[in-house]
């Protein structure tokens, strides 16, 4: 206790810092391990430490690149195999039309005898679908140049898948070796495309390969005339 001016008594209180206080075996609290790494194509932020497979792999798996590809690999390895295996009919031919459609746009759908493309643009949806109208009313098969033909615009549009995912691929092995996680955890195997041949497909359908024209046959030459004696 002081006296202050005129009289007034002071009370002095001591000050005291509270501090936690730690007993026993009690766990202490969880300190960061890392800073964060964040790559512009993975839409959420994984922390740069090992365990992270499981939410990385899950991420991989719904990007775009990977979801079309592995939607459309298998159809397209049906569409090879009923286009290069055994003899066409009918049915085989509603098959290759309706799983190329799947391709092009996943959504494709029969629809009253239709077959309908709601996403796909260009030629190809309007042939697709006139072929498959043609077909289910049992008025005649395709013919083999088409079926090669359309199996090779299938094959373009999934290898341009292909790529796409493989670039994915690169950006998500990249991303799990900076927060140490092997890229094999991360990357799924996917199946591969059958290879197709389009001579193959024309071979099936009895059609004739489309190559470079056959050289034209040799003109015969007059022989030289006889001398005169």
């Amino acid at each position: 206790m002081a006296t202050g001016p005129k009289g007034i008594f002071l009370l002095r209180r001591p000050l005291f810092l509270v501090e936690p206080i730690i007993t026993g075996n009690a766990p202490l609290p969880a300190q960061p391990q890392g800073p964060l790494v964040s790559d512009p194509n993975v839409a959420r932020i994984v922390e740069e430490r090992p365990g992270s497979s499981v939410e990385l792999r899950k991420e991989f798996q719904q990007a775009p690149a990977y979801k079309k590809y592995t939607g459309s690999i298998s159809d397209y390895n049906n569409v090879v195999r009923a286009a290069t295996e055994g003899e066409p009919n009918n049915t085989t031919d509603l098959n290759i039309i309706y799983s190329i459609a799947k391709i092009f746009d996943p959504d494709s759908a029969e629809k009253d005898g239709e077959l309908k493309l709601p996403n796909a643009t260009g030629s190809i949806a309007q042939q697709l679908s006139s072929l498959y109208t043609r077909l289910l009313s049992d008025r005649g098969m395709m013919d083999a140049e088409t079926r090669a033909h359309l199996v090779s615009e299938a094959t373009r549009r999934v290898n341009e898948y292909k790529e796409s995912m493989n670039v994915t691929n690169t950006q998500y092995a990249d991303l799990a070796r900076r927060i140490g996680v092997p890229p094999e955890a991360v990357i799924t195997q996917v199946p591969p495309m059958l290879p197709y041949n389009e001579a193959d497909a024309l071979r099936a359908g009895g059609g004739t390969a489309r190559g470079p024209a056959a050289p034209a046959p040799a003109v015969p030459t007059a022989p030289p005339p006889r001398p005169r004696f």
